[in-house]
């Protein structure tokens, strides 16, 4: 048995037996290895940040685990079908989705997860920066839909979807969707998405999705736009509990789409619209549009009622 693989079993048999203490020799004779390996095991583990009660005569027990985006925490009893089978953490990188796409290329199986718990150089739409101090999740992951490219909006907005479910399941906060990719929370940011793929004229090799959530991040690093659901809270969130919530809605969003396709899923983006309803400007690289916003349509384009009840359908831009 490998070291890493005796780390992970020692967890593993901790949450099987919550709360118990467990001696070194019953780990030893479970695990094959010395009492010696076990107390040596269990030092490194404390390092990582796990928290392990050690009393004479009664041995070990996890009280605790460390909030780090650790992969044996994230597969724990994860369940997923296709997305998060394999999944690579850092504590800092460059750009998750830089990795991820390089990782496609390289013939990375679909549904290969990325995580970092901070980015040096996190991207944003239309080239711009994304700020991505420590205390957030960011997640790439990477996906193989038959859909055409211009299919790709729909599959923004469904990981929109997954996003919301996520932060609702983990702290009872209901986020809205700003289309085309943004998060919110009382108006501001607290999550967003990017997606990006290769594809000929009507066929998509891969799509990396990449998702910010700003969880335990401090105001003070965040634009003034932004929030954080520490801020919305209160208290500090458990960003494991996020990161595992949103692998396993993605997935059954994913799932859903490739089965479905948009149809399923519009109809729950409108009532979690934060833009529907509202007098919008939307800036693209080609044009200015302005009007109320009245509906996102079956290819995930947001309408528009202009001035004198025109009608405008709008496929990308900055909504304000």
């Amino acid at each position: 048995m490998a070291k890493a693989d005796i780390d992970t079993k020692i967890i593993e048999l901790f949450k099987k037996n919550t709360g118990v203490f467990l001696s070194g020799e019953d780990i030893s004779d479970i695990l094959g290895c010395t009492r010696a390996a076990v107390w040596k095991h269990c030092e490194k583990l404390r390092d990582i940040g796990y928290d392990i009660e050690a009393v004479p005569h009664l041995g070990y027990r996890l009280k605790g685990i460390p909030d780090k985006m650790l992969p044996d925490e994230i597969l724990y009893e994860l369940d997923t079908v296709v997305i998060g089978q394999t999944i690579y953490t850092y504590t800092k990188t460059g750009s998750t989705n830089t990795l991820a796409y390089t990782l496609a290329e390289q013939g990375a199986p679909e549904g290969t997860v990325v995580i970092a718990e901070q980015q040096e150089n996190g991207k944003g739409r239309l080239g711009r920066p994304w700020v991505s101090p420590p205390g957030g999740i960011y997640l790439s992951c990477i996906i193989k839909p038959t859909i055409a490219p211009n299919e790709i909006q729909e599959f923004t907005l469904v990981t929109a979807l997954s996003v919301v479910d996520a932060v609702k399941e983990v702290t009872g906060i209901v986020p809205r969707i700003k289309w085309p990719n943004d998060i919110v929370i009382n108006g501001k940011k607290v999550a967003g998405i990017l997606t990006e793929m290769k594809a000929e004229t009507d066929r998509i090799a891969f799509v990396v999705v990449g998702i910010g959530v700003n969880v335990n991040t401090a105001g003070r690093s965040l634009p003034s736009s932004a929030t954080s659901l520490k801020e919305e809270t209160g208290e500090r969130v458990m960003r494991l509990d996020i990161c595992r919530a949103l692998i396993r809605n993605l997935d059954r969003e994913y799932r859903s789409f490739r089965e479905k396709g948009f149809r399923d899923a519009r109809g729950r983006v409108i009532a979690l619209s934060a833009t529907i309803g509202k007098k919008v400007r939307v800036v693209s690289h080609i044009a200015v549009h302005e009007g109320t916003a009245v509906d996102i349509d079956e290819e995930g384009a947001l309408v528009l009622k202009t001035t004198g009840d025109g009608i405008q359908r709008i496929v990308s831009g900055d909504v304000n």
